[in-house]
Order: structure tokens, then C-alpha cells, then sequence
């Protein structure tokens, strides 16, 4: 047994298996005493909150919503209105660099109002 931990690649072998079952041991006993704890506490974990009734409305929705809808309704109706509003930064801010950039490279005098009063081209290494 004391021939084999000589052995460095012994030795790391047997480090990593001790330091990945502590970690185990770990990783297992935070789950039984949360799980012990919600069963003390009267708590139920799960997902069957999602088919509960929200009891509230929203002020902006491009899907139909009410206060009686469950919880995976809003889910869905906030995906979407981040998909939407997501969409709309996004092409202004394309629209926007669009017209910066255009008025910068045509030397117009739209953006020279708000660009710094001096600006120096980059030179490129050769």
C-alpha cells in the first residue's frame, strides 16, 4: 500500500476521487437538510405554483391576459413582450448608428452638432 503513494500519479489520482466525493458529500447533505427543512416549515417545493391563478394584471400586453390567468401565462406574455421589445432597441439602435456612421463618413453637418468639437482619425499601423 505505502509502495502505491509514492507514486505522484497515485497519489493525484487519489486526491481528485477524495476532493469529488467531498464535494458529493457536500452537494447531498445541503439537499437533505433543505429538504428536511421545507417539510419542517410546511413548504412544498415544486411547480405547481405555475397553474395557480396570478390575481393581477398587466399594463402592457400583446397577448390577451386577465387576473384569473396562471402563472405560465405571464411567463409567456413577459417572454414575448422582451422578444418585442428587444426587437424594437434593436433596430433603432441599428437605424441610429446607421445615420451616425452615414453622416460621419459624408462629412454632413447633422451629427457635427453633437460629435466632440475635435476628433482624430485612427491611424493604422503598416
Amino acid at each position: 500500500m505505502f509502495t502505491l503513494l509514492r507514486s505522484q500519479a497515485v497519489r493525484n489520482t487519489l486526491l481528485q476521487i477524495l476532493f469529488v466525493g467531498a464535494i458529493g458529500f457536500v452537494i447531498i447533505a445541503g439537499g437533505l437538510n433543505a429538504q428536511q427543512t421545507l417539510r419542517e416549515n410546511h413548504i412544498s417545493s415544486g411547480f405547481d405554483f405555475l397553474w395557480k391563478s396570478t390575481g393581477w394584471n398587466l399594463n402592457f400586453s400583446l397577448l390577451p391576459s386577465s387576473s384569473t390567468d396562471p402563472y405560465w401565462w405571464f411567463f409567456v406574455i413577459g417572454l414575448i413582450n422582451t422578444l418585442f421589445l428587444g426587437t424594437i432597441g434593436l433596430a433603432l439602435a441599428i437605424s441610429s448608428g446607421t445615420y451616425h456612421s452615414s453622416c460621419r463618413y459624408f462629412s454632413g453637418t447633422p451629427s457635427s452638432a453633437t460629435s466632440p468639437p475635435h476628433v482624430a482619425p485612427m491611424n493604422s499601423p503598416a
